[in-house]
């Protein structure tokens, strides 16, 4: 790919960037850390029995 080419597909995927940020927002929490305490809790339920 060439010099210009990949201008161009950055200048694209930094405007699909903003046109996504404009119609959604950015997500503030840690995504990661919140899916991993979800997990950890189904897995000591699952222990206890609960679930």
């Amino acid at each position: 790919m060439g010099d210009r080419q990949f201008q161009k597909a950055l200048e694209r995927l930094n405007s699909l960037r903003a046109e996504i940020q404009q119609a959604h927002g950015i997500y503030s929490g840690d995504l990661v850390a919140e899916v991993r305490m979800e997990r950890e809790e189904q897995m000591e339920k699952i222990i206890t029995g609960e679930l």
